[in-house]
């Protein structure tokens, strides 16, 4: 029976390190700068864009256009599907059986990266 129990555990962790081996590496999604991401990917970035509504702000003379609101070397991050669509209704889960779940939604100053093999900056 041991014998066949130290069989059985190793063809579970065979399995195992082949199931890991087969995931597909995800591809670089995020850049340090600009300059960076050009040189990597070969593609420019001609502008930079932004919410509707920050367009509107910037049109009244509100705010800056945004090339004057980035920082200097801004991280630049491909989306994972696609950007998202701006304004709506932002639907919170809040129960008071829920404990903590809200601290899970916040933007880290530092986060793993998409194939958690490295830290990057969270908050860009």
């Amino acid at each position: 029976m041991r014998k066949l129990t130290v069989i059985l555990l190793s063809v579970v962790i065979a399995l195992l390190g082949l199931t890991t081996m087969s995931v597909a590496k995800d591809s670089q999604a995020y850049w340090n700068t600009p300059q960076e991401y050009e040189e990597t990917t070969g593609n420019k970035i001609e502008k930079f864009h932004e919410a509707p509504m920050l367009r509107t702000m910037v049109a009244a003379g509100e705010i800056p256009p945004v090339e004057k609101r980035l920082p200097e070397d801004p991280q630049v991050i491909v989306p994972v599907e696609e950007i998202g669509q701006y304004g709506g209704t932002w639907h919170l889960p809040d129960d008071p059986w829920m404990g903590n779940l809200r601290m899970i939604m916040y933007d880290p100053p530092v986060r793993w990266n998409r194939d958690y093999t490295a830290y990057i900056p969270g908050l860009v």
